[in-house]
């Protein structure tokens, strides 16, 4: 998991929540899009471009793994001393 800080502005959106699924296989990979009107499956080449696109996107924004555990362990112990 990786935290993708407020202050990098806006980021590139699926327009929806969205579950990627990728394995050994990249041609095998699946997306589901969830909508208000149900939840949609993409697995063409081109869709999953796209979805990988949007993903490296996120992931050239985001905190390193390290960065993301300091941060997670420093709102834990912001919230633990507002409970004293």
């Amino acid at each position: 998991m990786r935290a993708v800080p407020f202050d990098v502005g806006a980021m590139p959106s699926s327009s929806g929540n969205f579950t990627y699924a990728e394995g050994v296989i990249p041609e095998l990979g699946t997306a589901q899009v969830d909508t208000s009107l149900g939840a949609r499956i993409f697995d063409t080449q081109a869709h999953m471009a796209r979805f990988r696109s949007l993903l490296a996107r996120f992931e050239s924004r985001a905190r390193s793994e390290g960065e993301t555990r300091e941060f997670i362990a420093s709102i834990k112990k912001e919230m633990e001393g507002k409970r004293e």
